[in-house]
Parts: C-alpha cells; structure tokens; sequence
C-alpha cells in the first residue's frame, strides 16, 4: 500500500468514525424511537446497545471494509431483532452500509448487498407484522383487502427506501469505473507516446550512424584511390595529379557537408532525411567522383532516365554509394568495376560488378547472405524503406551487387 492509499484509508475511517457518532448521538436523543424502546426489558436494552455498537462499527468502516460492514449490519439487525426492539432511527445507518457495500465492495458483496435489499425488506415486514410494530399498526384493523394493499404499499415503500442507497451506490461504482477507464486509456496512449518517441530516436540514430558510416566510408575510399594514384602520375603526369589532389579536396569538402547536415538533422525529430534532397544529378557527380578515382569505371546505362520521387532519389544516391564504396575498397584496382543502371516502367535496377581483390575475404567483399560488412544490412535496410531488394553475389572472383528500387508507374519525364 502506497502512502497516498494509507493516507486515503486513514482520511476514510475518520471521517465515516465522525458519521457513526453522529448518528449514535442522534439515537441519544431520540428517546424509545431512537433505539427501539429498549425500557421494555433488560434484555432489550443490551441489545439496543449492543445492535447500536454493531451498527457504528459497520458505519466506520462501510469504504474500507464494505464486506464486513454489510456482515456487521447483518448483526446489529439480528441483534435487533433478538431484543424484540421496534423499528427505530437506528435502522438509517443501514442504507449508509448498503450504499458503501455497492459503491466500494467488490463484485460479491455488491451481490450480497444487492440480495440484501429484497430479503432484508420481505424479513423487516415479517417482524414488524410479528411485533406489531407502530410501522404496521394500521394493517391489523383495516379489513382483509384493505389490509393487504396496504401490506403490499408499505413493502414496496420498505424495497424502495432500502435500493435508493443501493442504486446510488452502484452508480457512483459506474462512475468511478469509467473514469478509472479513461485515466488508463489516458495512461496508456501516455506511455504509448512515450514509446513510439523512443522508438523514434532509436531510428533516429540508426540512422544517423548508417549515413555517416554511408558518406565517411565512401569518401575515404575515394580519397584512399586517388592519393594512391599519385604515386603512380607524380613523375609521368603532373597534371593528373593535380587532378587528383582536386578530386580529394572536392571530396572531403563534400563528406563534410554531408555529415554536418545529417548531424544537424539530429535536432529535430521531423526533418527530412540527409537524402531526401538527392537528385540524379547528384549520383551522376558522386559517379564522376568514383571514376576520377578508378579511370577504369564503365557506365552504361540502359532506357530512358526517368524522374524519381524524392525517397526513391536518396535511396538510389546511398545505394549506388554504398556499393561502389565496397568496390573501391575490396576491388581489384587491375580489374574492372562496371554500373550499369536498368530503367524500366517498374523500377530502377542498378548492378556493380567488380573483380575482388585476391585473397580479400568474403565477409569483407559482401555475400549473398548479406552478413558481411557493416553496409549491406543498411543498404538492404534502406531499400526496404521504399519496397526495394538488394541482391549480393560472389561467383568466381566477381562480386555482383544488384539493387532493385521501385517507381510509381505515374512517373514521368527525364530526370
């Protein structure tokens, strides 16, 4: 139990304690009518104390233990009934018991209260008549009929006064119940907020990590292939050296680019991806990068270009990045490295081959499985994300990477 619970419970048992004494005091000064006459006999007056006592216990106690309260009213009323005592104001403190036993009691006894009701009504009419209770005294001299309508009116009125608490009770149940409902719906889409913004940031850096891994891994290749062709045209061609010293340059300054805007993108949740501005215009430069880097890159291409939608765009331009990436770093520089870039109404397929580099292992080069290398699940990954496949193949020293990227049939036009 929460200290809040126990606060709650202490709050409940002081101030319904207050009500039984109140209502003892009221029986203090109600004279016969509040306890039932218990002059008559000195059995009477024990029990009128003893029903009283049994009765404040229940009131007390009526919302935190409405199960025992409703078997304490059960007593007071049976020790009532022992002592012969006549209908009193006592009795009032049965409808707070019921009330508390259908607002606060568990299912069962919210069905033990409720059965109360009628068969605590039919037994008080059956004593009262026994007795002959002021209650019913006007029954016995009326003649036979009249006697039973108006045996029949004062046992509805009885039903009536005893299930008004009752059904308030049970209403107030209904209405906690419901709000109770609506604060852990509440709750729940809470926590369901919650967890859909750390879901959010885990794609987030997911993300983050797969396109700086994406941009840094291609720009060291192509930085790596050009610095070591210096060592080959420094003598023999100046002037493909400085080529190739503005090729590194003009590649480092990119990647730079690149990563500050996937980093500034970790500002914010609802920014665009780095590559959602990624035209065909920027794959054919990062294309040209690649071959300053390898002269002996063969292109082709293959029906006509065809405008692509903004995610399709970027995910061709990572794509086509990551796997020339993975040529340029595993590849054969003596053998070649061929993109070919298939355009039909469906899709994009684009296709690099390359010899791999010998004794480079597997897991390195990529696999068919697509286990090896940190780029292939994030090329797979990406291509997902637009309905795409990625298809890896090592067949007798050539590694083929196919990448299938799905195109609205409404596209149109050149790109």
């Amino acid at each position: 139990m929460t200290p809040d619970e126990r606060h709650r419970r202490t709050q409940r048992l002081v101030v319904d304690g207050l009500a039984a004494l109140l209502l003892l005091g009221v029986l203090g000064v109600s004279g016969p009518l509040g306890l039932g006459d218990p002059s008559s006999s000195p059995l009477a007056g024990v029990a009128a104390v003893l029903g009283a006592l049994l009765l404040g216990v229940g009131v007390t106690v009526r919302r935190v233990l409405p199960a025992a309260a409703l078997g304490l009213a059960w007593a007071s009323t049976l020790v009532h009934m022992a002592g012969l005592l006549d209908a009193s104001v006592l009795q009032l403190g049965l409808l707070l018991v019921l009330y508390g036993a259908a607002r606060y009691g568990s299912r069962p006894v919210l069905l033990l209260s409720g059965l109360s009701v009628g068969a605590g009504a039919l037994l008080a009419i059956a004593y009262l008549l026994l007795i002959g209770s002021w209650v019913v005294s006007g029954v016995r001299s009326q003649a036979p009929s009249t006697a039973v309508v108006q045996l029949l009116i004062t046992t509805v009125v009885l039903v009536v006064v005893l299930a008004v608490p009752w059904l308030l009770g049970l209403l107030g149940r209904t209405a906690a119940t419901a709000k109770e409902t609506r604060l852990r719906q509440a709750e729940a889409e809470r926590e369901a907020r919650r967890s859909q913004q750390i879901a959010d940031l885990s794609a987030q850096r997911t993300a983050l990590a797969r396109d700086v891994h994406d941009i840094v891994g291609h720009s060291l290749a192509v930085i790596i292939a050009q610095a070591e062709s210096v060592r080959f045209l420094y003598e023999r061609e100046p002037d493909a050296v400085l080529a190739a010293v503005d090729t590194i340059a003009g590649t480092a300054r990119r990647s730079l680019t690149d990563v500050r805007r996937v980093l500034e993108r970790t500002t914010d949740l609802d920014a665009p991806e780095a590559t959602a501005s990624m035209t065909l215009d920027d794959l054919d430069r990062l294309i040209d990068d690649v071959a300053a880097a390898r002269p002996a890159l063969v292109r082709g291409e293959h029906g006509p270009r065809r405008a692509l939608p903004a995610d399709a765009a970027g995910v061709a331009y990572r794509v086509t990045q990551e796997l020339l990436t993975n040529a340029l770093k595993h590849g054969d520089r003596s053998g070649e490295l061929r993109l070919d870039r298939y355009w039909t109404a469906e899709a994009l397929v684009i296709v690099v081959r390359n010899a791999v580099a010998t004794g480079a292992p597997a897991q390195e080069a990529g696999s068919a499985s697509g286990s090896g290398g940190q780029g292939v699940p994030g090329m797979r990954s990406r291509l997902a994300e637009v309905g795409g496949s990625l298809e890896m193949e090592l067949v007798e020293g050539t590694m083929t990477g196919r990448a299938s990227i799905p195109l609205p049939v409404s596209t149109e036009g050149a790109a």
